[in-house]
């Protein structure tokens, strides 16, 4: 219930931003989120599933599409757009993607492999499961969203009134 709650606060805060037209502040880089030894951890708990290679200009992920998956980035950097706006950049050990899966709604923004990437992708029944066996996974999954929250919201603020 809180990730769906925290969810609709960050499509809020998109929609305005998105409404605002380009901003004029630079994209946001994410610390990592899940070390190497989580990444490791979460490897094997998803069963040697093989990350996914992702060539530097390719498109992850669109906005308003249906979201069947959740990406951890293994290596590389992505960068998540709203319009032609770039508004984060997530590097190794980062996620994007979650939301989709906590509310079953449409891609909120587009991900874009800025880099050369490798992808772990994660389904909502693994996404699931994950959350429920790794409490850890689950409030680091708590901190990134609330993260992007203030990082979003920081830039609504910032919009004319």
């Amino acid at each position: 219930m809180l990730m769906s709650i925290m969810g609709n606060r960050l499509r809020q805060s998109i929609a305005k931003l998105n409404a605002a037209g380009p901003a004029r502040n630079a994209a946001s880089e994410r610390s990592s989120v899940l070390d190497k030894k989580l990444l490791a951890e979460l490897a094997a708990e998803l069963g040697g599933q093989p990350p996914q290679p992702i060539g530097a200009g390719k498109t992850i992920v669109s906005a308003g599409a249906a979201g069947a998956f959740m990406y951890v980035v293994m290596d590389g950097r992505v960068a998540i757009s709203i319009g032609a706006q770039i508004v984060e950049r997530i590097g190794a050990g980062g996620l994007f993607g979650e939301m989709a899966l906590v509310d079953r709604s449409a891609r909120a923004a587009t991900a874009t492999a800025e880099t050369d990437c490798t992808l772990l992708a994660i389904g909502r029944n693994d996404f699931l499961r994950l959350v429920k066996a790794k409490p850890l996974f689950g409030a680091l999954l708590l901190r990134s969203t609330a993260e992007r929250m203030q990082q979003l919201a920081g830039q609504v603020a910032q919009l004319p009134a």
